[in-house]
């Protein structure tokens, strides 16, 4: 699950993610610049840091759906 947003003063929107702990813990939250200043192009390059946070930590669509499902409770 990601997200985007501007930091009071910057011109960069920053990526807010989460992926699942390979252990089985909570979550990890990833914060990092996309370097984009327009939103659409932000959404996609957090998109796209998503992915690959995931295949970082072999995690599928169903892994991510469940913690989605834990951070939405």
């Amino acid at each position: 699950m990601y997200r985007v947003h501007k930091r009071k003063g910057s011109p960069y929107y920053w990526a807010d993610i989460s992926v699942p702990d390979p252990v089985g813990d909570e979550p990890t939250r990833i914060r990092q610049s996309t370097k984009k200043t327009r939103k659409g192009e932000a959404l996609v390059a957090a998109a796209t840091m998503e992915e690959a946070a995931m295949r970082r930590v072999g995690a599928d669509k169903d892994t991510s759906d469940a913690v989605l499902a834990a951070l939405e409770d």
